[in-house]
């Protein structure tokens, strides 16, 4: 039973079958192109423009890259020349070349002698000084305890030094002092000295003089009184110091072990620690000094103190 459409006064007909003819045809027809109006248009046109930009702003950036390294390249190579050229003006001329080489602080060791260990040359520009290497060789030299070299611009080298106190004096082909590390320091003058004389001075090596300066130079610090009474002395044999006292009155024969003090040298200047009872000299002073205020007067002239055994004094 056909019923009518709604809203439709006819009767309503049944759908027939399609035929093939038609569905074929139906599936050909392309499907509608839309339609390009002008907003399309302004669309294309837009992104026409970014596109055209956006090479445009490449472009730009890599010539702003490009100006911007040629123009470091110039800047560089203005200043380079300019150093160049500044620095062949400063080798030129006479600006801060040392012209005068001042020594300061020294007595003993010459002014010759200190001059030709620096080094320096007259000339030289005076940035160029090795400040630090000059300090170090002057070190080296016998006599010489610290040592500071300043520049003074413009033209002026000073140098200061600190002389090592002798605490002996002895004569190997002229006369010597011995500095506290048995260091020989030469230009003591005999008559004006007032240090105690080592005898047989040229014979000793390098240990014994190191043994004795430091002996001399422990003794001097710590019993001044004694130290300012001895007069002459000698090294007997490897293990004995024998001391003649200013007023003649007694000698005094104290232990002085050369290889062991030697070897406490060679610790102290390897910052290792060191052991002050292996120096028994300085041990046998305290036992000499309180020996000298109780009986120094009762003892008669010419004899002799054997402290070599820690802890007794024998007189002969």
């Amino acid at each position: 039973m056909n019923r009518p459409r709604p809203g439709s006064n006819g009767p309503r007909r049944s759908p027939g079958p399609r035929s093939n003819k038609a569905r074929t045809a139906l599936r050909n027809v392309p499907p509608p192109t839309a339609r390009r109006g002008v907003n399309s248009q302004k669309t294309d046109k837009a992104k026409q423009d970014r596109t055209r930009a956006r090479r445009t702003g490449i472009f730009r950036r890599a010539w702003v890259i490009a100006r911007t390294l040629i123009l470091a390249s110039l800047v560089t190579g203005g200043l380079g020349a300019a150093g160049v050229a500044g620095w062949r003006a400063f080798q030129s001329n006479g600006f801060l070349a040392l012209r005068q080489v001042d020594v300061i602080g020294n007595k003993l060791v010459g002014k010759t002698v200190i001059l030709e260990k620096a080094g320096l040359e007259l000339g030289t520009k005076l940035p160029s000084v090795p400040v630090g290497l000059v300090e170090a060789s002057l070190r080296g030299l016998p006599g010489i305890g610290e040592v500071e070299v300043r520049r003074i611009f413009p033209s002026r080298i000073e140098i200061r030094v600190k002389e090592k106190e002798p605490v002996a004096m002895g004569y190997a082909r002229g006369w010597y002092g011995l500095a506290p590390d048995g260091s020989r320091i030469a230009g003591l003058d005999w008559g004006q000295s007032d240090l105690p004389v080592i005898d047989g001075f040229a014979a000793l090596d390098t240990a014994a003089r190191a043994a004795i300066g430091g002996f001399l130079d422990a003794a001097r610090s710590g019993y001044p009184a004694l130290f300012a009474n001895f007069s002459q002395m000698s090294l007997r044999g490897p293990d004995g110091l024998e001391i003649v006292l200013r007023d003649g009155r007694l000698k005094v024969l104290l232990g002085l072990d050369v290889k062991a003090l030697e070897a406490e040298r060679l610790r102290a200047a390897a910052g290792k620690p060191t052991n002050r009872e292996s120096n028994k000299s300085l041990n046998s002073l305290e036992f000499l000094q309180a020996l000298m205020a109780q009986q120094g007067a009762a003892l008669d002239a010419g004899k002799t103190v054997d402290l070599r055994v820690e802890g007794y004094a024998y007189v002969r």
